[in-house]
Parts: structure tokens; C-alpha cells; sequence
């Protein structure tokens, strides 16, 4: 019995070519760049706290504070050029406990099963590259009202609840 042909040199460059797209399709997402959010942000007193950025671990977990405040997943790439390429995915607030909140998601990170389907997916896809932004927000502050002008401004991927008056527009991307 004959043996098949083999491919010719251009056919398996075809191939590779189709699996290198296929890879970087699997890394292809939806990044809102809304200059009308930041340019009607409407800054407060308390938008001044200091954010606090730490790897996402559970070892890291003894160092979030157990104060209420906003929060925030960056991606880091960690490719040391000095060039700050992050990609912000999720905000959030906490009423009472940062740290509470940080316990959560790290619960989330590993059970697919009870976790929102779109934070576990960020939060494993990205595991080794994922950071944690806090910033206490003290009282009178608030973290709702923070958490709710920066969705406005910034439109996470991750972040379903976004400001009604924009929810609407953005569906018509999705």
C-alpha cells in the first residue's frame, strides 16, 4: 500500500499559522475606552485614598485591611520595562470588610461551580498575572458611590453592573 504524500512545506506553515491564530483568539477580549467617562468624572474628597496593590494569593490575604473600601483586579503582564501595561478587568466595593471581600474571591478563583462564571473565568485564565487594588474609603466616605463613578468611567470587561444610564449603549457592543 502507498504511503499518503506528505504536506508540503507551505501546507503544514498553513497549519501552524492556523494554530498560532486559533492560540491568540483564546487571548482575545473586549476592552471599553471610554474618553466621555473620563472626561466627565466628577472627582470627590475621598478619591484621594491611597491604593494599595498586591498579588492576588491567599498568603496575601493577612495584609488587606478589614475596613470597608473599593477594590480593584489588574492584570499585570510583569514585563520589567518600566512601562505600566495593566489591564484593569473588575471593580468593586465592600461595605464593611476589604478583606472579607478578598476571601471571597479567592473562594471564587477556585470553585468554578458556585463562583460567577465571569470573575472565575478571569481570575484562572490570568491566575499568575492577577493583582488586587484596594483603597480604604473611611467614614463619611463611600465606597458605593466611588465604586459606581468609576464603573461609569472605566467600564471593567469583567463588570456586569454598570451605571444604568451606560448599560444600555455598552450592550449594543456585546
Amino acid at each position: 500500500m502507498p504511503k499518503p504524500p506528505l504536506p508540503s512545506p507551505s501546507a503544514a506553515a498553513a497549519t501552524q499559522f492556523v494554530d498560532a491564530a486559533d492560540q491568540l483568539k483564546a487571548h482575545q477580549h473586549s476592552i471599553m475606552l471610554f474618553v466621555e467617562g473620563w472626561k466627565t468624572y466628577k472627582q470627590k474628597a475621598f478619591d484621594n485614598a491611597k491604593w494599595t496593590t498586591r498579588i492576588f494569593r491567599k498568603e496575601t490575604a493577612k495584609h488587606i485591611p478589614e475596613k470597608p473600601g473599593v477594590y480593584a483586579f489588574i492584570i499585570r503582564p510583569g514585563i520589567p520595562l518600566g512601562l505600566d501595561a495593566n489591564v484593569l478587568i473588575y471593580i468593586g466595593k465592600a461595605g464593611t470588610s476589604i478583606r472579607s471581600r478578598y476571601y471571597r474571591y479567592l473562594k471564587e478563583s477556585i470553585d468554578p461551580v458556585h463562583g460567577r462564571p465571569k470573575i472565575t473565568y478571569w481570575l484562572r485564565k490570568y491566575f499568575d498575572y492577577i493583582h488586587f487594588a484596594y483603597a480604604e474609603i473611611p467614614k463619611p466616605g463611600d465606597p458605593h458611590d466611588l465604586e459606581q463613578r468609576l464603573l461609569a468611567a472605566l467600564m471593567p470587561p469583567a463588570n456586569d453592573q454598570i451605571p444604568g444610564r451606560l448599560r444600555r449603549k455598552r450592550r449594543a457592543f456585546r
